[in-house]
């Protein structure tokens, strides 16, 4: 029978259940000499079904969790935690309080401790027929987690979705001095507007990213992963929207703000950013940055600190065709992740100024013998590209 869980559910089993329903479950449940088994599971929330069998040993140094699942829709809204939190404690939150994380920080240090990531071994695999999030369909997918002598492990993860894939790879292993933390994924041509529409259901954000991300690190604390980061980050994205009030990083208000300032004509419009990132003990520094704007290209340099969150970049816009007044000022970029300054230093403008005389005097002899680049960008993106992967080969 479906139902949804009784408001003290949770209390009265001193765990702080997900707000999901109307649910049911069924299956065969056995007990047997080395632990328990329930076979023929048949697991409902809303309209998403997943069948499996699921097996608890007792009989081992540690218990032994073993979960296999298969579901042909996975409906995520059917998932949604809204303000949920794993602790009991989250029940007694005030009525009205915005939505926060599901697990925050000191509820995430307490799940990836040593005693409890070394409490029992665990491996769950899923895979999912169809992908859906709302009316958007992600297509299909399949998880692989193993937790075993306190190190966990989601790898390998992949969705194929139409015209691209993500396939990602995690590992976490604690200790009492430290976390060693890997990470690598490929994500190739994924409609972010689907991610914006998971946080803002009204959002019309559009725009495709691709990324290739490998990196390693060992840190006191969690929250000190990036500080200690060694890799690389490389990126390609075609927008049709940027909004950093949907996605909150401090790289995509970097973008927006240098867009505004970059290519001031209101008709114009990004063809694509594109960057290559090597991270050494927590440095950032590009080998390659390309922006292509309808009426600029800009080229990018400098680095980011996330020991100290510092922002040191430096952006110089190119005119794609020859204007009678072209001022392609240097634009710095400076400051922390929270405190960004984007604009121009004194020598920049004065650098600009002989410019701008220079340019006049040039400026015949440029629209007689320079060709304008195309306004859609979409050669100089795709070579962009080339010389980005041929750097890394």
């Amino acid at each position: 029978m479906a139902t949804t869980p009784p408001a003290n559910l949770g209390k009265v089993a001193g765990l702080s259940l997900p707000p999901w329903g109307p649910y049911s479950i069924g299956g065969r449940f056995a007990v047997i000499e080395t632990g328990y088994d329930l076979s023929n599971l048949s697991l409902r929330v809303k309209d998403s079904i997943l069948t499996g069998n699921i097996a608890v040993r007792t009989s081992g140094a540690r218990p032994r969790l073993d979960v296999a699942l298969v579901t042909r829709k996975l409906q995520l809204d059917d998932f949604d935690t809204g303000d949920w939190s794993p602790t009991a404690e989250s029940d007694d939150k005030a009525a009205g309080q915005p939505p926060g994380p599901v697990i925050n920080d000191d509820e995430l240090a307490f799940l990836l401790s040593p005693d409890v990531m070394g409490s029992l071994d665990a491996h769950l695999t899923l895979n999912i027929e169809q992908v859906l999030s709302g009316d958007d369909m992600l297509g299909q997918g399949s998880l692989v987690a193993t937790l075993e002598d306190g190190r966990l492990s989601l790898a390998p993860i992949h969705i194929a979705i139409p015209g691209g894939s993500i396939d990602f790879g995690l590992t976490v292993m604690p200790s009492e001095t430290d976390v060693a933390f890997s990470m690598v994924a490929n994500i190739d041509q994924l409609d972010y507007g689907i991610l914006a529409r998971r946080i803002d259901p009204k959002s019309d954000v559009q725009g495709w990213i691709s990324a290739d991300v490998d990196l390693v690190s060992r840190a006191q604390a969690l929250d000190d992963i990036m500080a200690n980061a060694n890799g690389h980050f490389d990126f390609a994205i075609w927008p049709d929207g940027l909004e950093a009030e949907i996605f909150d990083l401090w790289a995509i208000g970097l973008i927006t703000n240098l867009f505004s300032i970059l290519d001031s004509n209101s008709q114009s419009s990004f063809n694509c950013v594109i960057g290559r990132f090597d991270l050494k003990d927590g440095i950032m520094e590009p080998d390659l940055i390309y922006i292509d704007t309808t009426s600029v290209t800009v080229g990018g340099t400098g680095k980011v600190d996330f020991k100290t969150e510092a922002v040191d970049l430096l952006f110089v816009p190119d005119a794609k065709s020859p204007q009678f007044l072209s001022l392609e000022t240097p634009i710095t970029v400076d400051g922390t992740f929270d405190d960004l300054n984007v604009g121009v230093t004194t020598g920049d403008v004065f650098g600009t100024a002989i410019g701008l005389i220079t340019g006049i005097v040039a400026f015949p002899f440029r629209i007689a013998f320079e060709d304008s680049t195309p306004e859609d960008g979409r050669e100089a993106c795709l070579d962009a590209m080339e010389r980005k992967k041929a750097a890394g080969e």
